[in-house]
């Protein structure tokens, strides 16, 4: 740890110009306005985040490299408090079978037991979707349910269809599905809403990275209805 803070001070001496360019152009790109001295404050995170990620990024040997996102100036808490799921949400609500009860037996055995493949990538089976960015929306629950129904439906059908996160956001808060729109929430909750209202396309309801009242006149259409 104390070599890793050394070699982030020595990053950070070194590349001052590099980095107030890199502030600049970051906080123009992400419309960004600071009055002076909340705009030193911001630029010393943004700082030890450039530090970090020239550190790792002159690293041998990494399948990936490190980029400058719009979280580059934001605390560790204020991070947490964006995005990080509050104590205030709802246990999951749907039903889980449990796999050693009479039931989950019974289901067990109506499965069809098969030989794994070795490998299995669903990506080059065209059944994953582009990542999506849920920006300052605490939406990955949402985005995860919505993208594995998407990849069951092109294993299905063979066409992957952008399915409305948006709707998960605002619809699934009310009784008895239990998320909290931008603050939070279930996957199984996720799924569950879509069982019982069904889900539609992106391009019907596309995703605004905020939560909203839930657009019942879109989601109870039957013709724009992807999964019911």
């Amino acid at each position: 740890m104390h070599s890793l803070v050394v070699l982030i001070l020595c990053v950070l001496l070194s590349a001052g110009d590099d980095i107030d360019e890199a502030y600049e152009q970051y906080k123009q790109k992400y419309h960004l306005h600071f009055n002076s001295s909340e705009d030193a404050f911001r630029r010393g995170i943004f700082a030890e985040s450039y530090a970090r990620i020239v550190e790792v990024n002159g690293r041998n040997g990494l399948s990936y490299k490190l980029g400058i996102t719009e979280f580059a100036a934001m605390t560790d808490e204020e991070f947490s408090n964006l995005l990080v799921c509050k104590d205030s949400i709802s246990p999951p609500v749907a039903r889980i079978i449990d796999p050693l009860s009479e039931e989950g037996i019974r289901h067990k055995n109506r499965l069809r037991v098969l030989a794994p493949p070795k490998a299995v990538d669903w990506r080059s089976a065209g059944a994953v979707a582009p990542v999506r960015k849920q920006n300052g929306c605490g939406s990955c629950y949402a985005m995860a349910a919505t993208e594995a129904t998407e990849g069951i439906l092109q294993i299905k059908t063979k066409k992957l269809v952008p399915l409305s996160v948006q709707q998960i956001v605002d619809c699934s808060s009310s009784s008895p599905f239990g998320n909290d729109g931008c603050k939070g929430g279930f996957q199984v909750n996720s799924y569950y809403y879509i069982e019982e209202r069904g889900i539609v396309s992106e391009s019907s309801y596309p995703y605004v990275a905020a939560a909203g009242a839930c657009k019942t006149n879109i989601t109870r259409d039957v013709h724009k209805q992807c999964v019911r």
